[in-house]
């Protein structure tokens, strides 16, 4: 394994004893917590170490693209390959215990959805946006039904005409009233406002 940047020691076992760093022409052991690291789950099993073992063959087969079977490549490069027997009937699973039983009968909250259940969820969020802009248009109308019946409450406080524009007319833009003049003529030259 000498074209990597680390050099990887490991017995027959193919169990982590060392590794090296090679930096330049100089070459630093890694010390420093190399207990932990080789206990590691990666690296401290023998199947993955034994990869890594074989890792230029490996990089020949790719680079090369070279026809693989699996059977091959599983007798070749696995470090002690299950046995499996086809011939034989298959293998039952051991009973379940009462945490996996809990965990099955929770609800499956997956991700992907068919095509049935995605549009009766389309049908669903239309339905949602139609009862929302209704409520919206019912609002509305309730707050416009509150305005009006604010007016006469307005009447007893506005004695003239300067009253009615210190208190409505001054705090109101010019824009909107004409607007809503205009509306409630059904003038449609509204547009032309913008203009102005």
């Amino acid at each position: 394994m000498t074209n990597l940047d680390f050099i990887l020691g490991m017995d027959s076992a193919y169990k982590m004893q060392y590794v090296i760093s090679k930096e330049g022409k100089c070459l630093k052991p890694f010390d420093k917590g190399f207990s932990t690291f080789k206990t590691s789950v990666g690296f401290g099993d023998p199947r993955t170490n034994y990869f890594l073992y074989n890792i230029d063959k490996l990089n020949e087969v790719w680079v090369s693209k070279s026809k693989l079977g699996i059977q091959e490549f599983v007798e070749s490069y696995v470090l002690n390959p299950p046995k499996v027997d086809f011939s034989s009937l298959k293998m039952f699973s051991p009973p379940k215990t009462s945490k996996a039983a809990a965990a099955g009968d929770k609800p499956n909250k997956k991700t992907s959805k068919t095509g049935a259940e995605k549009d009766e969820q389309k049908s669903a969020l239309l339905q949602t946006r139609e009862e929302a802009a209704e409520l919206l248009e019912s609002a509305s109308d309730f707050v416009g039904d509150q305005i009006i019946g604010n007016l006469r409450g307005l009447a007893n406080i506005t004695r003239d005409l300067d009253d009615l524009y210190n208190q409505v007319l001054n705090k109101v833009p010019i824009k909107g009233i004409i607007e809503s003049a205009l509306e409630c003529l059904n003038f449609r030259g509204q547009d032309f406002l913008g203009a102005a």
